[in-house]
């Protein structure tokens, strides 16, 4: 007879088996790069899109300065871009108490989900505060980034395939460094590194 399987909430854990710092790094990286991925994919699907204003378009929105730096202010760039766009992103409030192996599974997966809310926020902050593009044309951006978004969590495309894309049609690549991302032109297949 085959075993029932054990209930991960009522399967207990201890601080040892886990250190919520790394998992919060962890479901930090790569999550800043796959939004930009999703952003420069849904402008590149603008007709007359070219390298320079692909270019220009990142160097705007990487020279502004932020102004999301908490959780609320992270939530209302969440309303603003709701009420543009009609995408609905949000921010959980996660326990950091933790008992059980359900209790760890579910902080990892609000973590990675808040990671890509607030990735979200934090660039399409500037685009909006600046008008960087037409209202219309950002609503569109903003809803075909966050749908693209969907597909990564689904499977169906991946940061790679937008990668190659970028690659392959604009001779561009993005780089993750510690969390910090680079928009390059890549010259010969080397990398020429554009801001930082």
């Amino acid at each position: 007879m085959k075993r029932k399987k054990t209930n991960p909430n009522r399967i207990p854990i201890s601080p040892k088996n886990y250190d919520l710092e790394k998992i919060k790094q962890q479901a930090a990286n790569g999550k800043v790069l796959q939004t930009w991925a999703v952003l420069l994919a849904a402008l590149s699907n603008f007709e007359g899109m070219t390298t320079e204003k692909l270019l220009d378009i990142w160097q705007q929105i990487d020279q502004a300065p932020t102004q999301i730096y908490t959780f609320a202010e992270t939530e209302q760039e969440l309303v603003k871009i709701r009420e543009l766009t009609g995408v609905s992103l949000s921010l959980q409030r996660s326990s950091s108490v933790i008992h059980t192996e359900g209790d760890l599974t579910h902080f990892i997966r609000t973590t990675t989900a808040n990671a890509v809310s607030a990735a979200f926020a934090i660039i399409a902050e500037p685009m909006i505060r600046e008008k960087i593009l037409p209202l219309e044309e950002l609503r569109i951006v903003l809803q075909r980034a966050a749908a693209m978004n969907e597909e990564i969590a689904d499977g169906e495309i991946s940061v790679q395939d937008i990668q190659q894309m970028l690659l392959d049609e604009y001779g561009l690549k993005l780089i993750d460094v510690g969390g910090q991302c680079f928009l390059v032109v890549v010259e010969n297949a080397e990398p020429a590194m554009l801001n930082g």
